[in-house]
């Protein structure tokens, strides 16, 4: 290539250069410049000139690279480059070089949801938490193979333990602020499973709580931790407010018998504390004066005397003729009446 043919491409490099220095450009190499040209002073005006024209002459500002750092991953790359002007090789070595972040940074992908939960697998979170709307998210611009990862943002993680806090398990949980917002959580409001509201209701076992649940009486919901890992869990409130308006038949009656002694004595009026019930004792058949409370039928009266007065291991019975339930009269009611 001889001067003239450089001139000729300084001419030509204020509208457009040619592709093959373009290209030649790209690469930086000198060696293949000095395959077109031979002199050396040559190939540096030639870069000169390409750097001059075609280089970074916009400079990165401060509030460019803010907005950057805040988008990155979040929108398109086509997007950032529309917004910000630029090229997509110049967003890229910006993120790398000059803030130092990359694609996944700005929001938390399936995997690390699981692992600040303390769920063993991912696949949970994408599976039934996402069927069932327990936590939020979408696919993200971001490629892993031939797939998009999942997007989950610090306000979806917030929102979710807000609600669902024992969707997380706290054994397994790393000390974060998210841990600290389920033990706040847990301190406040703690929850159950249906075995363990058994025993806060007076039943005997975990069936009889998940059938008020079925029934509308107790509010529960059906969680589910794992791919076949599914239970009730109960909070306390919600059995509080069940105690509080207890809707069992029996426990209907009770109260309504309860009510209906208070205003008997606010009235000035004689109530039943207690009543006398003549009870055969299984072991030496004798009629037993029993004092029970006045809301107890037979059946119960019998199976308490059983339960409180049992036989002895030499034969002879505990009872001496005459026993006492009226430990199961409420205090109020004794105090009003005895008052």
């Amino acid at each position: 290539m001889t001067v003239e043919t450089v001139e000729r491409v300084d001419q030509k490099v204020d509208r457009k250069p040619p592709t093959k220095w373009r290209k030649l450009f790209r690469h930086r190499d000198k060696w293949l410049f000095k395959g077109y040209v031979g002199k050396p002073e040559q190939v540096t005006k030639i870069q000169e000139e390409l750097s001059r024209r075609w280089g970074n002459a916009k400079p990165w500002t401060e509030r460019d690279l803010r907005w950057l750092s805040e988008n990155y991953g979040l929108l398109p790359d086509r997007e950032i480059c529309k917004h910000l002007g630029r090229t997509f090789s110049s967003i890229l070595l910006a993120s790398k070089r000059l803030i130092h972040i990359n694609r996944k940074m700005n929001f938390y992908t399936a995997s690390e949801v699981a692992r600040e939960m303390g769920v063993p697998c991912s696949k949970v979170i994408t599976g039934p938490w996402m069927l069932h709307n327990y936590i939020r998210g979408k696919r993200s611009h971001v490629h892993c193979g031939s797939t998009r990862t999942w997007l989950f943002t610090y306000e979806d993680i917030e929102k979710a333990l807000m609600k669902r806090p024992w969707i997380a398990h706290l054994e397994s949980m790393p000390v974060n602020y998210f841990r600290h917002l389920v033990e706040s959580e847990y301190e406040r409001d703690p929850w159950y499973s249906v075995t363990e509201a058994a025993l806060l209701l007076g039943v005997k076992d975990g069936y009889r709580a998940a059938l008020y649940i079925r029934k509308g009486w107790l509010k529960g919901e059906f969680s589910h931790t794992g791919a076949n890992n599914r239970h009730w869990v109960v909070r306390r409130s919600a059995i509080q407010k069940f105690l509080d308006k207890d809707p069992r038949p029996e426990h209907r009656r009770i109260q309504l018998i309860l009510s209906k002694r208070e205003k008997r004595i606010k009235r000035g009026k004689p109530a039943k504390v207690a009543v006398t019930w003549l009870v055969p004792c299984p072991q030496c058949h004798e009629l037993v004066e029993v004092i029970a409370d006045p809301r107890l039928f037979a059946p119960e009266v019998m199976r308490r005397f059983r339960s409180q007065f049992n036989i002895e291991q030499n034969g002879a019975c505990s009872h001496d003729g005459k026993a006492s339930l009226e430990d199961l009269v409420p205090i109020s009611c004794k105090s009003d009446c005895l008052g």
